[in-house]
């Protein structure tokens, strides 16, 4: 089984064409699957760092630490 459309055409270019086509196309879907993969890694990151700094906030931590811990999630 070929990934091959299923236009059928007696010109090979066309169909080079077309493969050519399929192929950059699933360059940019698997690109895309990527960034939508790394970007909920980072909001979870970002979550991580924020209850953190919500911990420190409760427990009284140093106000330089606090600072740092901001700085740290925005960057």
């Amino acid at each position: 089984m070929t990934n091959r459309p299923l236009i059928e055409t007696s010109d090979t270019n066309q169909i080079v064409v077309l493969d050519a086509t399929i192929r950059n196309l699933k360059i940019k879907t698997a690109a895309c699957k990527r960034i939508v993969k790394e970007l909920h890694s980072v909001e979870k990151e970002v979550e991580r760092e924020a209850a953190k700094t919500a911990d420190m906030k409760e427990k009284g931590a140093n106000p330089y630490d606090l600072k740092q811990q901001v700085n740290f999630i925005y960057i």
